[in-house]
Formats: structure tokens, C-alpha cells, sequence
């Protein structure tokens, strides 16, 4: 599908949470002045901790235990600097084993920047270009597809304004794309292409902004057939490589075989407890949709990702020029009427305080909830993630936010509110 399929351990819940994630919480505000309202919970997750007074881990555990998460994660960037980092809690509800600091954590929908970032290193080394079409990158889908997809840039895609709509397309082809999970990725990618481009744009091609899933999907099968190379190596060869980021990969970060959890599994909300959801294929979004979220990563990596993303927006550096990360950054137009705008796997707020946008993704395959957010002007960033899904990770993870936007004092009434 192209929407998650969680498969938990217990079968009563196996109809929950087949959804993916599909947009950043309404605003950055919101996830500031977020309602935190207690869980209750009949089980905790994991056992309370006490940790230093003001230290982060401290300020992580108190929102861990209010939403009885298994385990929470953040970092903080300035600089060009990782300043804090921490990981607390466990990998897995019902067993003691801790999450580490380089414990990898499934970001979902932030994996859409990464995919955008691979097509603007694609384009500085001129191997496509934002112009290039369906049809000049799919000419046998585009021959025996609907016409009006043949002009479709691979820049409308990335910005959300190619005319993809996932529901349409989940509504005649979901069981053919939910029994391709365990084909060959860039097979699956193509069938869906295909099932995308056999219905006609809706809205047109330009027109109006959609958040779809199959967007990203149909751009990175355009990348992939361009240069002969399948997404995934693209992702290692311009985004983890160049970047040393040795704990990106793609799907359920843990193995379902190992003793004791060897990484964290994601869990789902059932009244009041934290399922864990056994890793595998079922535990993720299919393969067929990893360009728009399937990547796991560690929140230290995931800051260093920031890092970069930061150097291009404050004048570009060697790994992506300012030019590429303009186009990326920059809002294609507005996505609803406070002026917020969607760039090419960010969503990006109107500057209200000065200094240019906030920008910004939230991820989850509803199992595991993450966010990132970035202010250029003040070369600040934020990674959080946490091993659950659903309301209270949400919750959670608006929390966090605005814990770790208190500590980085310098900019806080700037970016809160």
C-alpha cells in the first residue's frame, strides 16, 4: 500500500495504524503550545531513571515518562556543532535492554529531504536536471500511461505539486502494491510508477500542492532508471557516504531473531500501553515508497545530516551549493492560509521574527515518530526521535521540542512562538 501496515505481536491489533504519516504537526508553534496531557498508563514502558538536574536527559525523561514512551532521543546543533545529544529509555517495552547513544531510529517522511537532496547532487554533477520529465525518464511508463503525466518534471514531484494522489491510486491498486513487499525494491517502485501513471493527475500537473507518498516514490524510480543505479545506492552514495553517516539504512532499524533487542523496535498505542511491533518488512512502510520513508538513522547522524543542510542554507559548501539548497529550501508556494509553504522535503514557515524561515519535517511509519527542524539565520537545528507511534508520541515529541528549544536560550523566543 501506499500507506504503513504495522503488524504488532498481538493479532487483535493487526487492523491498526495503516496509515504513513503524511504531514509536519500543523506548525512549529503548535508544537510548542501543544496541550501535555498525562497518559495514565497501566504498564510503563520502561523503568524511571533519574538523571542530573538540568542535564538533558534529565528533560528527556520527564517527557518520556509522561507519555510512557520506551525510549526518546535529541540533539541540538549550533554552529555548525552538535552541543547536546541524548538517548534515554529502552529499546523494546518489556525489556530492560537501554537505548545507546548511536541507536538507530526510523524517521519516516524526513527520509523525503534526503531523496530531494540526492536529486540536487544529481543535478550540480549534472547527471539530470530539475526540468527532466516522465517521459524522458520513463519513456515505457509514459508511453503506455495517461499523456497529461509526460511533461511532469521531476522538480514538481519533489515539490508536491506533480498531481500524484495517493488516494486514488491506494484505492484501485492497494492489494498489488501490499503483496509486492518482499519483490525486488526497484520492481516495486516501477509497478507502482506504473499504477501511478495510469490514472490522470489530479489536481493537474502545477496547479495545486498534494502531499503524496507516490510523489516521491515516482521521482526517485525517475532517478534511479536516469542513472542506473538503484534509490537506495543513490541514498549511500550522496547522502550517507559523502556525509560519514555509518548508521543510515533503510527499514525496521532492529532484527526480530536477535536475543535481546539489538536496536530499538517500534511500538503502537493500544489504550494505554506501548506495543512493541515485531521488526521486518510488515514493521515498515514497503520498499516500493522508500524514497518518500523508509530510512533509519542515529539522532547523532541525523544531526550531522542538519549540519549540512544548514551550510547550504547560510552560503553553500562543497557537498551542496547554495544554489541546490535554495531549491530545495525554498517554498514551491503556500500549502494553507498562514502562508506556510512545502519545499522539497521541507515544510518551510513564513519568517515572523526576523532572519529568514524555519524549516522543518516530522517522519513516523506509526510505529516510530521523529523531527527535524532548522533556523539558518541562527545555525541552529534540532533532531528528536523517539520508538513510538500514534498520539502520544506526537504529543511527546511537540514536548520535546520545546524543551530543546529552551535550552538553546539564544534563540527561543524567536522560534516558539
Amino acid at each position: 500500500m501506499l500507506t504503513t501496515k504495522a503488524h504488532t505481536i498481538c493479532t487483535s491489533d493487526m487492523t491498526a495504524a495503516r496509515r504513513v504519516r503524511g504531514h509536519l504537526l500543523a506548525t512549529v508553534a503548535v508544537l510548542v503550545t501543544t496541550a501535555c496531557a498525562g497518559v495514565d498508563p497501566l504498564g510503563p514502558s520502561a523503568p524511571p531513571v533519574t538523571y542530573p538536574a538540568g542535564s538533558i536527559e534529565a528533560s528527556l525523561e520527564t517527557i518520556r515518562r509522561q507519555y510512557n514512551l520506551p525510549g526518546l532521543a535529541a540533539a541540538i546543533v549550533r554552529n555548525g556543532a552538535i552541543t547536546e545529544r541524548a538517548a534515554i529509555g529502552v529499546r523494546r517495552a518489556g525489556d530492560t535492554t537501554k537505548v545507546s547513544i548511536d541507536d538507530k531510529w526510523h524517521v519516516g517522511s524526513i527520509t523525503k529531504s534526503m531523496t530531494a537532496t540526492v536529486a540536487a547532487r544529481l543535478v550540480d554533477k549534472g547527471r539530470l536536471q530539475w526540468t527532466t520529465t516522465v517521459a524522458e525518464a520513463l519513456p515505457d511508463l509514459a508511453a503506455a500511461g495517461n499523456p497529461a503525466w509526460r511533461s511532469v518534471t521531476l522538480a514538481a514531484l519533489l515539490a508536491m505539486r506533480g498531481g500524484v494522489n495517493d488516494t486514488v491510486v491506494e484505492s484501485k491498486h492497494a492489494a498489488a502494491i501490499d503483496a509486492m513487499r518482499t519483490a525486488d525494491p526497484i520492481a516495486q517502485r516501477k509497478a507502482l510508477a506504473g499504477f501511478i501513471l495510469s490514472e490522470a493527475p489530479s489536481p493537474a500537473s502545477g496547479s495545486a500542492y498534494r502531499y503524496a507518498n507516490g510523489s516521491y516514490a515516482l521521482a526517485g524510480h525517475m532517478m534511479e532508471r536516469l542513472t542506473n543505479t538503484p534509490w537506495e545506492a543513490l541514498m549511500q552514495q550522496e547522502v550517507f557516504a559523502p556525509l560519514a553517516l555509518t548508521s543510515g539504512g533503510f527499514g525496521a532499524p532492529a532484527t526480530a531473531a536477535a536475543a535481546r533487542p539489538d536496536q530499538p523496535w517500534g511500538h503502537t498505542p493500544n489504550a494505554r500501553y506501548m506495543l512493541p511491533v515485531v521488526p521486518g518488512p510488515n514493521a515498515d512502510n514497503p520498499a516500493a515508497i522508500g524514497p518518500a520513508g523508509t530510512v533509519h538513522i542515529s539522532v547523532g547522524d541525523l544531526a550531522r545530516y542538519m549540519i549540512a543542510h544548514l551550510g547550504s542554507a547560510r552560503g553553500g559548501t562543497t557537498y551542496l551549493t547554495a544554489s541546490s539548497g535554495a531549491r530545495v529550501h525554498t517554498s514551491a508556494g503556500a500549502i494553507d492560509t498562514s502562508g506556510t509553504g512545502y519545499g522539497m522535503g521541507w515544510v518551510v514557515y513564513p519568517d515572523r521574527n526576523g532572519g529568514g524561515p524555519t524549516l522543518a519535517h516530522d517522519g513516523s511509519n506509526t510505529n516510530f515518530f521523529a523531527l527535524v527542524m532548522m533556523k539558518p539565520s541562527e545555525n541552529l537545528a534540532i533532531v528528536i526521535a523517539t520508538n513510538a507511534g500514534g498520539d502520544p508520541a506526537e504529543k511527546a515529541i511537540a514536548a520535546a521540542f520545546a524543551a530543546m528549544i529552551q535550552r538553546a536560550t539564544s534563540i527561543s523566543g524567536k522560534v516558539a512562538r
